[in-house]
């Protein structure tokens, strides 16, 4: 009985702090678990969708299944667990409540608080009669010369340049307007409009048309074998989150230049059966050659985004892409059954570069996809998979899995993916390795709550490349492990975490014939947060990396220190110092920084060196907040060029948004 008494006093501790910016915290809590080791991942979908959440909360004590999993902190078995919970117990009249659910942690709680509600929701007006307007702009500088803006090579300006503009009428009606520019592009290449400019508009209705898109929007469908166009973590220290859980049809919001539709889709509601119709009239990037008969062929489609250098404004939507698809839905009580048809047509035909590592791989202007997917709750059994089949180039891809609760604090889950060789799908994103083709694996994953606050998650993955791959000259297999420990005493959270990866790789060299090798990774990582009161929390980490790769041997070692302070009702500040020390970029270390609204940054520390940031956000007015942040930091390649002048990078960033 103490222990609950503890229990609840230390919820009540957490989740009755003002919270200035509970959309950043939930993505970092999102990408510390995501593990993601890109720079900058395009997360600005999901924070997209807590901001709409954060306006429009979800009733905990009238949300389904599907309005749950529109939360993105929220997996399989804890929508499952808080569900049955409701059925046993009746009305949830205090967040206390949640901590008596099995995975709930007092973390959990405090998260999901700014983006639920304990009252019982209304039903919407027919014709939105109160609107929200956003406005922000956001402007990025380093201030260390670059000699690559000293020249022709980059003309557009060194500074990174971000506006975006968002209506919402009674969470019903969305529109806006996004523009970018990357450093080094040209702010107004074509004389009128930014380098990139992205609008869109969805209007959600009740009856038989449920949603109307028009201009730039996403997709999300199945497992992401055929389409899914937005950003999705794959293996993460949430061991259980291996099925994807498609939101459908939604109006676009993010800054990847090329991974996006535009065109119109409506959505429909046919009693147990959702329909969704789409089409698009993109133009991505892409290297355009001329063949030797002259015809003009797409030997790769680029992702990057950068339309700085003569070659990269070539390439800038120089390949016209159509998708036209229908997707049909059956939802009885417990099943979701899914059918998807589309077809992609390519204004160029696609031609891989003459390589033997690309003499399966897709070739042509067209595919025609179709895809059934599934998802069934039997009790405490969750099954769920896809399979999908592109007819001109008669390739198969699939993926299927379950996820069991063993007992109340037990869950674990099986994955099995197969990528035939070749197999391509423009914008898929399904659980595995790389995503790519010509790739099979298992998977599992463990879940053990234990007692006093203690969590224990591990994964174990074993996979095989079917074909060639540009670093891997035959056919070969890899595994990748991780064991994580969470402990969550009183008022702390800290968790450790090893990981362990072997993957195959081409040994380098010069010889005409060269076998392939083990990429060895080992990796340690304990972190800890530490509250000390209602407005001072303290953050710190080490992190510790072995690569190894036949002679190649290197290890690092990353340490920072952080604090979260919230002033009063008008100030907040972040701040952290980081030290690293490595043998190079083959043991660099990424970690999660904060940033300001909408921009966000995980940064790969290799090398020896220092960094420092300061992050302060100032809720000017009641509808005015402005954000700054300003950061330094220095390294050198220390072993192999001991003389060598620390490399500085300097720089600010600044954020000033309105609401109105």
């Amino acid at each position: 009985m103490r222990g609950k008494f503890l229990l609840l006093l230390n919820v009540l501790a957490l989740v009755s702090q003002a919270q200035i910016n509970p959309v950043e915290q939930a993505i970092e809590y999102i990408v510390e678990f995501g593990q993601t080791e890109s720079e900058t991942p395009d997360l600005i979908q999901i924070a997209e969708q807590l901001s709409y959440l954060q306006q429009n909360p979800i009733s905990l004590n009238t949300a389904t299944a599907e309005d749950l999993q529109e939360i993105p902190l929220l997996n399989t078995f804890l929508v499952f667990n808080f569900l049955e919970y409701r059925k046993r117990t009746g009305r949830i009249l205090s967040y206390f409540q949640l901590a008596d659910i099995k995975g709930y942690s007092i973390q959990l709680i405090k998260l999901l608080q700014p983006f639920t509600t304990l009252s019982y929701t209304t039903e919407p007006l027919k014709f939105p009669r109160h609107f929200n307007h956003q406005l922000a702009i956001r402007y990025r500088q380093l201030f260390e010369e670059n000699t690559a803006f000293n020249n022709d090579n980059f003309p557009g300006h060194s500074s990174e340049n971000y506006v975006r503009y968002r209506l919402q009428g009674d969470g019903r009606l969305f529109a806006g307007l996004t523009l970018q520019r990357d450093p080094g592009e040209v702010w107004l290449p074509n004389g009128y409009t930014p380098d990139f400019t992205s609008i869109h508009f969805e209007y959600r209705l009740r009856g038989i048309i449920k949603r109307i898109l028009l201009g730039d929007f996403a997709a999300e469908f199945g497992q992401g074998l055929t389409l899914w166009s937005s950003l999705a973590f794959t293996k993460s220290a949430d061991a259980l989150n291996v099925a994807r859980f498609g939101r459908g049809l939604r109006h676009y919001t993010g800054t990847d230049e090329n991974r996006f539709l535009r065109g119109a889709g409506v959505v429909l509601d046919l009693g147990n059966v959702d329909v969704s119709v789409y089409h698009s009239a993109n133009r991505n990037d892409a290297n355009l050659v001329a063949q030797e008969d002259g015809v003009m062929v797409a030997t790769s489609l680029q992702t990057s985004g950068f339309h700085r250098t003569d070659g990269e404004r070539q390439d800038k939507r120089s390949m016209p892409i159509r998708l036209t698809g229908i997707y049909a839905q059956w939802r009885p009580e417990r099943l979701r059954l899914g059918l998807h048809v589309l077809h992609t047509k390519f204004g160029f035909p696609l031609v891989p570069a003459p390589r033997i590592e690309n003499a399966l791989r897709f070739s042509g202007n067209q595919q025609l996809h179709t895809a059934l997917d599934w998802k069934y709750l039997y009790h405490r059994i969750f099954v769920f998979g896809e399979v999908s089949f592109d007819w001109l180039s008669k390739r198969t891809a699939a993926t299927t899995g379950l996820q069991i609760q063993a007992a109340d604090g037990l869950q674990w889950a099986l994955h099995y993916r197969y990528l035939a060789p070749g197999w391509f799908a423009l914008y898929a994103a399904p659980f595995s390795e790389t995503g790519r083709d010509g790739e099979q694996g298992v998977y599992l994953g463990i879940n053990w709550q234990l007692p006093n606050g203690i969590n224990l998650a591990f994964f174990a993955d074993h996979y095989a490349y079917l074909w060639l791959r540009t670093n891997v000259n035959r056919p070969a297999a890899g595994s990748d492990y991780m064991l994580q420990l969470n402990y969550a005493p009183r008022r702390a959270n800290m968790y450790l975490r090893l990981r362990a990866q072997n993957r195959p790789r081409t040994r380098s060299g010069e010889e005409t014939v060269r076998s392939v090798i083990d990429e060895q990774r080992l990796s340690i990582r304990y972190h800890i947060t530490l509250p000390i009161n209602r407005e001072l929390a303290l953050q710190a980490r080490a992190e510790w990396v072995d690569f190894s790769q036949g002679e190649t041997h290197q290890n690092g070692l990353l340490t920072f220190a952080g604090i979260s302070w919230r002033i009063n009702e008008k100030w907040q500040l972040k701040a952290r110092y980081s030290l690293f020390d490595t043998d190079g970029y083959n043991a660099a270390i990424w970690a999660f920084e904060d940033d300001v609204p909408y921009g966000f940054s995980v940064p790969a520390f290799y090398d020896r060196g220092a960094k420092w940031y300061v992050l302060a956000g100032w809720q000017a007015l009641s509808n005015v907040e402005f954000w700054i942040r300003i950061e330094d930091a220095y390294s050198t390649d220390w072993r192999r060029m001991p003389d060598e002048l620390p490399k500085r990078r300097t720089g600010i960033r600044a954020l000033l948004r309105f609401s109105f």
